[in-house]
C-alpha cells in the first residue's frame, strides 16, 4: 500500500553481548504525535521513548527518561511540552523542541498509565495503579486535587475541550467525571451490559458527548443527560474524534472508523495492522487526522496516511457459496450456543463462567460479546447485527481473564 510507511525497530533488538541475550527485550507501550504532525514518539517498557520523523519515520532522537517503563504520552495543545506516564509511579514533563526534563511529579503510590494536559496547558491530569485520579500545577509542578473513587487501576484521562471536566476509566469498568479545577466528582457512568475493564476515553470536541472503550465495546453517552447513546465496536488502544467531530477512530486490532453521531461502522482498516511485526500495543491518530501510527508490542512500528487508508476498504473477499456452521476455537466452545433466529446470530453462554466471545467475519469488523452466565445476545458490529452463519469464519471464546499491570 502506497500509504504505508515502515518506520524503525523500536526497542532495538541488535544483541551486543551474552548478557544483553538473556534478558527480555522491551516491549512497546504507547504512541502519540506531535501537533505539528511532523514527529511520531512511541514509548516502551525500558524506560526511553523514540522521537521519529513522520512521513519518513527517521529515528531524530532516542530519549532516555531514567524513569521505569513510559506508560503514556500526553501533549500540550501548544506542542512545547510532553508528559510521559511512569511505570515507577512519577509524571515527567519535557520539552517538546530540545526534549530536555522540566519537571517531576511525584505523589502517585503505583505506576502512572494515563496523563493529560489541560486544553489551556495549566494543569495536568494523571491516574493509574493507585487508583487516584491526580491534579497538578503545569508550571510548577504542584499538586492541586487528589480524586478516589474507581475500585481498580486508571487507565486513560482525558479532559474536555471546554476545560471544565475531567475524564477518567478504570479496569473496574466505570467512567467517573470530576470537576477540573477542584478535583470534585460529578457523575459516574457505567456500561449497562457487563463489567469488563475500560481502557480510553475520550471527550467530543464540543464537549456534548464522551466515548469509553473496551476490547468488545465503545459506549458513547450524552452529558446532558447522562444516558447511553450507543454502543459501537470496541476501543482498547485509541480514540479519537475527528477535528470536526463527525466521526471517530476507534483502536482495537483494527482502527475502526465510525460514524460519530450514530456509532455505525465505516470501514475497518485492518488491512494495515496485518502488516505490522507483532500484536498492536498502541495506535494514535494525529490531531489533523493526516496520519496514524500503529506500535506493536514488539517489532516495527507503521505510520499510514488515514485518508489513502480510509479510502481502501478491506479486501477479504465477501462472496461465499453456500451457509455454513462457522468453526469454534477455546476451550468453553462446547457450552457457548450459536443459533440463527431468522433475522441476527444469537449467541447464549451456558458455562458456569463468564466468556469473551470474538467472531471473525468475512467482511468488516469482528464482532465481540461479553456474555454472563446463562446470558444471550445478538452478535453484531455496531449498530448492525450478523445475518447469517454464512458471514463468520471462525468464534473464539474465551474465560475472563483479570486485568494485568505494568
Amino acid at each position: 500500500m502506497r500509504s504505508l510507511v515502515r518506520l524503525l525497530t523500536i526497542a532495538g533488538f541488535v544483541l551486543l553481548s551474552a548478557s544483553a541475550a538473556l534478558a527480555a527485550p522491551p516491549r512497546g507501550t504507547a504512541v502519540a504525535f506531535l501537533p505539528d504532525g511532523k514527529r511520531v514518539l512511541a514509548g516502551s517498557t525500558a524506560g526511553y521513548f523514540d522521537v521519529l520523523s513522520v512521513p519518513r519515520g527517521e529515528l531524530l532522537e532516542r530519549i532516555e527518561t531514567g524513569h521505569r517503563s513510559v506508560n503514556g504520552f500526553a501533549v500540550s495543545n501548544d506542542g512545547t511540552r510532553i508528559a510521559t506516564a511512569n511505570g515507577d509511579g512519577t509524571v515527567a514533563v519535557w520539552s517538546a523542541s530540545d526534549f530536555s526534563k522540566q519537571l517531576t511529579l511525584t505523589g502517585h503510590g503505583k505506576f502512572v498509565m494515563a496523563v493529560a494536559f489541560s486544553p489551556d496547558g495549566r494543569r495536568i491530569a494523571s491516574g493509574g495503579g493507585d487508583m487516584t485520579v491526580r491534579l497538578w500545577d503545569a508550571a510548577t509542578g504542584a499538586p492541586i486535587a487528589e480524586s478516589a473513587g474507581h475500585g481498580d487501576r486508571i487507565n486513560s484521562v482525558a479532559f474536555s475541550a471546554d476545560g471544565k471536566l475531567l475524564a477518567s476509566v478504570s479496569e473496574d469498568g466505570s467512567v467517573r467525571i470530576w470537576d477540573a479545577q477542584s478535583g470534585a466528582a460529578v457523575a459516574e457512568l457505567k456500561p449497562p451490559d457487563g463489567n469488563a475493564g475500560l481502557r480510553k476515553v475520550a471527550f467530543s470536541p464540543d464537549s456534548r458527548r464522551i466515548a469509553a472503550g473496551n476490547t468488545f465495546d465503545t459506549f458513547v453517552w450524552d452529558l446532558s443527560a447522562k444516558s447511553l447513546a450507543y454502543k459501537t465496536a470496541g476501543a482498547l488502544r485509541t480514540i479519537s474524534y475527528s477535528p470536526d467531530g463527525k466521526r471517530l477512530a476507534l483502536g482495537r486490532d483494527a482502527l475502526i472508523l465510525a460514524d460519530a453521531a450514530s456509532g455505525k461502522v465505516e470501514n475497518s482498516l485492518g488491512q494495515v495492522l496485518e502488516q505490522i511485526g507483532g500484536n498492536p500495543a498502541a495506535m494514535a491518530v494525529s490531531v489533523d487526522w493526516k496520519w496514524f501510527a500503529v506500535l506493536p508490542d514488539q517489532g516495527t512500528i507503521y505510520i499510514a496516511n488515514l485518508a489513502e487508508a480510509d479510502a481502501q476498504p478491506d479486501t477479504e473477499a465477501c462472496e461465499y457459496e453456500e451457509l455454513r456452521d462457522p468453526m469454534c476455537l477455546g476451550e468453553p466452545c462446547g457450552m457457548t450456543k450459536v443459533a440463527s433466529d431468522g433475522k441476527c446470530i444469537q449467541v447464549t453462554n451456558a458455562s458456569p463462567r463468564r466468556v469473551h466471545v470474538t467472531a471473525k467475519l468475512r467482511c468488516g469488523s469482528d464482532a465481540f460479546l461479553s456474555l454472563e452466565p446463562g446470558q444471550s445476545e445478538k452478535l453484531s458490529t455496531g449498530n448492525d447485527c450478523v445475518r447469517m452463519r454464512g458471514d463468520i469464519i471462525a468464534i473464539d471464546v474465551a474465560y475472563t481473564k483479570g486485568g494485568e499491570g505494568r
